[in-house]
């Protein structure tokens, strides 16, 4: 039952793997670096490298887009999809 459910997501809907891998070691890493019983600066330092990294993925995605003169729907997967259904993040204070 399981392999009719991810038969029905289709290739630009897919989360890429690699993607996935990255966000878990980033995560990991920016965990590693903060003392863990100061989680206000984890979540600080979380949104800090996740703010930045969206800022990189936009500027990419629209670089992608003018290439290829905004024909590219797929650009950016799934993060795209996720951060549409966010708010914009605002940089850490």
């Amino acid at each position: 039952m399981a392999s009719s459910r991810h038969e029905s997501i289709d290739e630009e809907t897919r989360p890429d793997p690699w993607e996935t891998i990255f966000w878990i070691v980033t995560h990991h890493q920016i965990f590693a670096t903060a003392n863990t019983t100061h989680l206000e600066e984890h979540y600080h330092l979380l949104v800090d490298k996740i703010y930045k990294i969206q800022k990189e993925l936009q500027q990419k995605q629209q670089k992608r887009m003018q290439d290829s003169g905004g024909t590219d729907a797929a650009a950016g997967g799934i993060l795209t999809m996720a951060a549409a259904q966010l708010s914009q993040p605002q940089p850490p204070h």
